[in-house]
């Protein structure tokens, strides 16, 4: 619902995160969870509550809280997962825009990249080990031409062990601490073709553990996303998007065979 004339405000009981309201500045669309936006868009999700306020044609802030365990007796709103999230965002023209944005998180059974990335990555101290982070990410993009924006963004979280890993059997100690890193560039190349259809253009790296108090759990190697994809218009509410994915060096691993995926998309709007 609508804050003044130049706010808005978002109340969920379930299913909903902090990019409801708060932009993302993406301007590719995506065939993939990696390819939407950066992954600390996404740590908290379920019942919560977003603002969104537009000062001026320059700034705007936004804020949310969000928690997937609020159904649950022994946790509520409070006391169980959650992300809290807080961003800036710069528009000082219309070609250009640039997100600051920062998100606290704290889960009993972490996810600390948001499903994305390693392993290691998701689970710094092990899946049984209460975990917090605090995560930065800048987002940018900029329109050349009205055939193409460039975009991109970098993701960073320092995690936190609050409660010893030894609990998964891990050499750490309450207190351990782990650096994850993530970055993506996005092209998008709109009205190829055909008015309204739009050419996508991804690459970056998914969310990887840099480093590690915990000994033997970080990643040695980087994996690399590559995507294309065609938003193509058969109608005014009906899209195709063929679109091929392909991962180099699967969860930051040389060993692992490089995985490949195509697709075929419809997405019809009402």
């Amino acid at each position: 619902f609508p804050l003044g004339n130049k706010g808005l405000v978002s109340i969920a009981a379930a299913g909903q995160g902090a990019t409801a309201l708060i932009p993302t500045l993406n301007p590719a669309f995506s065939i993939s969870s990696f390819g939407f936006n950066n992954y600390i868009y996404d740590l908290g999700f379920g019942a919560g509550a977003g603002i969104y306020y537009q000062f001026n044609d320059v700034i705007a802030t936004g804020a949310a809280y969000y928690t997937g365990s609020a159904s649950n007796s022994d946790f509520g709103l409070f006391n169980g997962d959650f992300g809290a999230s807080a961003q800036v965002t710069l528009t000082p023209s219309d070609r250009f825009g640039m997100a600051l944005t920062y998100v606290r998180y704290y889960s009993p059974q972490p996810n600390v990249s948001g499903f994305l990335g390693s392993q290691f990555a998701q689970s710094p101290f092990g899946s049984n080990t209460p975990t917090s982070s605090n995560s930065l990410g800048v987002s940018t993009s900029y329109r050349f031409s009205d055939r193409f924006t460039l975009g991109g963004w970098v993701g960073y979280s320092n995690a936190i062990a609050e409660s010893s890993p030894r609990n998964n059997d891990f050499d750490g100690s309450t207190g351990s601490k782990a650096d994850i890193w993530s970055w993506a560039i996005t092209a998008a190349f709109p009205d190829i073709g055909k008015l309204g259809s739009q050419l996508n253009l991804i690459v970056g790296m998914p969310p990887r553990l840099a480093s590690n108090d915990v000994a033997g759990r970080r990643d040695r190697d980087v994996s690399y996303h590559l995507e294309l994809s065609y938003r193509y218009p058969l109608t005014d509410r009906i899209f195709i998007t063929p679109g091929v994915l392909v991962i180099i060096d699967p969860e930051h691993n040389d060993e692992n065979d490089t995985i490949g995926v195509g697709l075929l998309r419809t997405q019809f709007n009402f």
